[in-house]
């Protein structure tokens, strides 16, 4: 099942931008179609509307109640997303649980706090662990991506992040990550300085493959100053 959705508006009027999802089931289903509104579609492929609309698939599980559905997306295109799944996709559930579960305790392990009660340390490493959720890669398997002036390029010797909540991020998230995950953080650093050679414009409150213009201030600069400090710039200083 493809889907593309475009979508604009985030705190007051953005430019609109899309998001290409591939999504495969573990079995054949066996029938499906299209909803636009109250109107369902059954043996429809494909439905286009600015409202509610979407697709839907039956399965039979009179035997096996369990389906599973492996979903990847892409900024770029249809191609992008296909191939995504293609790179990631292929594990069960269980499987990605389980690498999803080592990975994360391998990260949060690089921090021991000691002290407090179980309460508080349990607030900790929740709190830490939600600093590592955003800025998102936003290229694709292949390294394209697309950028703020609306093109498709390629990230070559890094992973392009967005969604830039730098208003939020600068004092405290960005030392943090450089300090726990430097190499994420070099791409990071990267990904800001390509959104202005892109562009022609630094991020304030980037979202998706749009610049929002939210908040006031230009916390971009002490983000960038602190990613130069760190020596996550190297070989970009000019």
């Amino acid at each position: 099942v493809r889907t593309a959705i475009t979508g604009s508006g985030f705190c007051q009027d953005t430019k609109p931008y899309t998001v290409y999802t591939v999504t495969r089931f573990d079995r054949p289903f066996t029938t499906s179609g299209t909803w636009n509104g109250d109107t369902v579609t059954e043996g429809s492929k494909e439905s286009v509307s600015v409202g509610r609309n979407g697709a839907f698939v039956r399965f039979d599980t009179t035997k096996d109640r369990t389906v599973e559905a492996t979903t990847a997306l892409s900024y770029v295109d249809a191609r992008g997303a296909a191939l995504n799944l293609r790179s990631e996709g292929g594990r069960s559930f269980d499987a990605v649980r389980s690498q999803a579960h080592r990975t994360w305790e391998d990260r949060l392990d690089d921090v021991r706090a000691q002290g407090g009660g179980d309460t508080l340390r349990r607030t900790f490493y929740s709190s830490l662990y939600r600093s590592f959720l955003a800025p998102n890669i936003g290229s694709d398997a292949d390294g394209r991506y697309t950028g703020w002036d609306q093109r498709v390029h390629r990230a070559q010797g890094f992973t392009y992040y967005q969604n830039w909540s730098l208003w939020d991020t600068y004092r405290t998230q960005s030392q943090l990550l450089s300090l726990l995950a430097p190499r994420e953080a070099r791409d990071m650093a990267i990904s800001v300085i390509k959104i202005d050679e892109d562009s022609g414009w630094l991020p304030k409150w980037g979202y998706g493959t749009v610049e929002t213009n939210i908040m006031t201030g230009d916390p971009v600069t002490p983000f960038l100053t602190n990613a130069y400090q760190q020596g996550l710039l190297k070989g970009y200083e000019e």
